[in-house]
């Protein structure tokens, strides 16, 4: 399976915005990189007023993929707890996605509701509740395929805020990347980068988050989609150090010797464990 690392975002009433996105489903353009996600937003993107326009323009534009490219495509629905999530949960019923988006999860309450549309659901936690209840609510049902970290509602419940080192939010970084592993799910999510033209930051924040055990990115401009991809893919060079160390932990095996060493550097089970999971990368 593809590993879904680029997730892009689209206002969901803004047409123009909605087809370009859909369209990028089926290959770069002269511009910008293929995202491994599209992710149709009736959320936090769309006023009040326009929630209508967004079930409609988002559902018009989906009825025209392919079930390959709906599998690539997702939908942020309002908050359970909000006047407008009732009627997402009507448009989206019988609807096949790639997954469903719940924001602000909190309790597994609001998962349950979610659960009806027999859909993949992420869960972004954007809390000091939610960071707190973290894993309960990553293992809280076997929909629950993702989870998604949202740096600056966590900091706006906080009254905190937002600097492109990340500093401030590296406790709850950290610790969803860990609860979603010990869930088992599919894939743990880096919340936006906000810089849109800082794509220097960008790469630099994005590799941090892999090094922290994330596996992908949520995005709000295509221009992101490259650099945040190139971020997560196995660099040359530790593709060659981890061939390295799987070869010379083969030889080690094979001759009987319990430890061995790479440029120095002992390798030992996890370290091993390590090269075997950058090889698979690279091929995937």
């Amino acid at each position: 399976m593809q590993p879904l690392r680029t997730w892009l975002f689209a206002p969901g009433h803004e047409g123009r915005k909605v087809k370009k996105a859909l369209e990028s489903l089926t290959g770069p353009s002269e511009r910008f990189a293929s995202p491994d996600m599209v992710i149709l937003d009736w959320e936090d993107a769309v006023p009040g007023a326009r929630k209508d326009d967004a079930r409609a323009v988002s559902l018009e534009a989906l009825a025209g993929l392919s079930i390959k490219h709906r599998h690539r495509t997702a939908i942020r629905v309002n908050h359970p707890e909000t006047e407008f999530f009732a009627d997402d949960l009507a448009a989206l019923a019988g609807e096949f996605l790639g997954a469903v988006l719940l924001p602000k999860a909190e309790r597994t309450s609001e998962i349950e509701s979610l659960v009806g549309l027999d859909l993949p659901i992420m869960v972004i936690i954007e809390s000091a509740l939610g960071v707190e209840k973290a894993f309960e609510l990553c293992a809280s049902h076997p929909q629950v395929k993702y989870a998604a970290f949202g740096p600056l509602d966590l900091l706006a419940d906080l009254g905190g805020e937002w600097t492109p080192g990340s500093e401030e939010t590296l406790y709850a970084r950290q610790r969803l990347a860990i609860a979603a592993r010990a869930a088992g799910l599919a894939a743990a999510l880096d919340g936006p980068y906000p810089k849109l033209r800082d794509l220097e930051g960008l790469l630099e924040d994005t590799s941090r988050a892999r090094r922290m055990g994330y596996d992908g990115r949520l995005l709000i401009h295509p221009a992101q989609v490259a650099v945040v991809a190139d971020a997560f893919a196995p660099s040359d060079e530790e593709l060659n150090f981890a061939e390295r160390v799987l070869a010379a932990a083969a030889l080690g095996e094979q001759e009987g010797r319990g430890a061995v060493s790479v440029d120095g550097r002992f390798i030992d089970p996890p370290v091993v464990r390590w090269a075997e999971s950058v090889v698979a990368a690279k091929r995937s």
